[in-house]
Order: structure tokens, then sequence, then C-alpha cells
């Protein structure tokens, strides 16, 4: 256990690097950047258990992304910031802002893009700010967005403002 945690660390504090979005929906990630832990499941099908340093590292036991069968379940995303490991500043704008980065690193890390999103789950601490949350989250969908469903919620990991989970599917 204390292997893979110190191996995870290693991995993490080796592969961070700055990137540039060239757009909103294409990141211009490095492959290298990523891992991808490939485990046979009893069924007979491939697990695959994804993980980049560009998007935060996971504030509790689970992956940020699983891929079975085409079907990549990208796990709740924080708005944290992957280089400093803090709340992105900003209010809800910015902390959107940061949050569908990460995302969109995992979903390049994993070989996918916001277009194959085909649902999403949104989590606020406070509805009042689902229009400013939704003119940002639009913003990478611009067509076909996917099915969403968007709810309040008393309180969020590390104080976060919201919470957005997401499934995507290889064409």
């Amino acid at each position: 256990m204390q292997k893979n945690i110190l191996l995870f660390i290693l991995m993490f504090f080796t592969g961070l690097q700055l990137i540039k979005a060239q757009s909103k929906t294409d990141l211009n990630l490095t492959a290298a950047a990523a891992s991808i832990k490939t485990v046979e499941s009893v069924q007979g099908s491939v697990k695959k258990v994804i993980y980049t340093p560009l998007a935060p590292v996971p504030v509790g036991p689970y992956s940020q992304a699983v891929e079975v069968n085409g079907t990549l379940y990208i796990s709740g995303q924080i708005p944290l910031d992957p280089s400093t490991g803090k709340m992105a500043e900003g209010g809800i704008k910015g902390q959107t802002e940061q949050l569908m980065r990460n995302i969109g690193a995992i979903l390049k890390a994993a070989g996918y893009d916001f277009k194959d999103v085909v649902k999403s789950t949104c989590m606020l601490s406070d509805m009042e700010n689902f229009p400013a949350m939704n003119s940002v989250y639009g913003e990478y969908f611009t067509s076909d967005p996917p099915a969403r469903t968007t709810c309040q919620v008393i309180k969020l990991p590390l104080g976060a403002m919201l919470e957005i989970e997401a499934i995507a599917v290889k064409p």
C-alpha cells in the first residue's frame, strides 16, 4: 500500500507541467503525462483506471476516472488547481472554469474530448450560482450538449462551490 502511495506521489510530482489551453475544448495535453492502469475484470471486460497529474489528486479513495467497454466514468471533480492543490479563486465562474479544465485534462488523458460526454451531474452549494456556472459550462459544450442533472447540495468537499461528474462514450 505504501509503495503504491509513493509511486502515485512520484508520478504526480514528476508529471506536473504547466499547460496552455489552445481553446476550451482542445487542451493540447501530452499523453506522456497520463497513466492508464489496465485491470482484467471477472466478467472478461477490461477496466482501465485513468490518472493524469494535470487534474487534481483525488481527495479520497477513488480514481479520477475509470473506463470500461468504451465508456469513461469521471469521478466528481472539484475546482482544485492541480499545480497548487488549492481551491480556484474567482468565485463561481473561476471555480467552474478550473473544474472544467480538470475534466478536460482527464478526458484528454483517456483519449476522449468534451464532444464525447453524454451525461453530467452538477452539484452546487448554492443554486443562486446556477446562471454563472451555466454560462461557463456552456462554453465547453457549444453544440449537442450532454444530458445533465443539476442540484443543490448542503456541502461539498474542501468548501468547493460546485462539483461535476461526467460520463463519456467513444463514438
